[in-house]
């Protein structure tokens, strides 16, 4: 299993890191700070799971995951984001999202549902 956290907040992907790091040891994990650089990485490295922010500037989420999909459809796309409704639900599963996840993120939760990836 091979992670990847796209958040245009740099404090945010801090989080998602010591997180990974503390609770994750032993799974690979990357991190972009933008739809553009997470499709770099995507290339770059055998993704499994990608966990995108839904509103950033230039690629958003949603534009992330159904580009994603489009290149790489055996990966699994999350979106986690504070904006609950920019989106409608059928929006996210037309794209690919498989689970979303609402800001502030409940971690003990988020980890366990990584970990049950596995």
């Amino acid at each position: 299993m091979i992670l990847l956290f796209v958040d245009d907040h740099k404090d945010i992907l801090e989080i998602y890191k010591a997180e990974m790091e503390y609770e994750l040891k032993e799974t690979e994990c990357h991190y972009a700070i933008s739809g553009e650089e997470a499709l770099k990485i995507c290339e770059e490295h055998a993704i499994t799971h990608v966990f995108t922010d839904a509103k950033m500037p230039g690629i958003d989420g949603i534009e992330l995951t159904r580009e994603v999909m489009k290149r790489w459809p055996d990966k699994k796309v999350y979106m986690v984001s504070g904006y609950e409704g920019k989106y409608t639900d059928d929006e996210l599963k037309e794209a690919g999202v498989l689970k979303f996840f609402q800001k502030p993120i409940d971690f003990d939760s988020f980890i366990d549902f990584i970990k049950a990836l596995s």
